[in-house]
């Protein structure tokens, strides 16, 4: 398996994409934290990178369904994260970002799995499995890995 974190060129990741199985994406928190705005499921057509979550979303969703059609793409949610209930600057919460996710899944019919409401990392323990509210430490990456593995055998 190959963690790929921040940002790559299309070569890099079609590199890693094009003889995966299954593929699973965790991205959303970053996008809320830098106030990225939303944007509109229904304008699929006219999606493009780095223009809005969900059509950053789709477009990278597109590239990878052209690079790698036989692969399963699992869509993982943001988990719970400090400042998360705090609206950005966009006026928008980490759980809008969690619904945008949702959304982006159902409208690609890939598989979700929905961290944010399995809830075993939240408000009440992010400090227990994250170094900084955010980013998992090793036990928050085990527990999120089982919890993925879990879900992913009954698919």
């Amino acid at each position: 398996t190959h963690g790929l974190r921040g940002y790559f060129s299309s070569d890099y990741l079609q590199n890693y994409v094009k003889n995966a199985e299954v593929i699973s994406i965790l991205i959303g928190t970053n996008d809320f934290g830098t106030n990225q705005p939303l944007g509109d499921i229904t304008k699929y057509n006219s999606i493009s990178f780095n223009e809005e979550y969900i059509g950053s979303y789709q477009y990278m969703l597109k590239k990878i369904f052209e690079w790698n059609p036989k692969a399963t793409i699992i869509i993982l949610t943001p988990t719970h994260r400090s400042n998360g209930e705090d609206p950005n600057t966009q006026g928008l919460t980490l759980l809008d970002y969690v619904n945008a996710t949702r959304k982006v899944a159902d409208f690609t019919s890939c598989k979700c799995i929905d961290l944010y409401s399995y809830g075993v990392i939240n408000t009440l323990n992010y400090n227990e499995y994250t170094i900084d509210g955010l980013h998992p430490n090793q036990v928050g990456h085990n527990l999120l890995a089982e919890i993925c593995y879990k879900v992913m055998m009954n698919y």
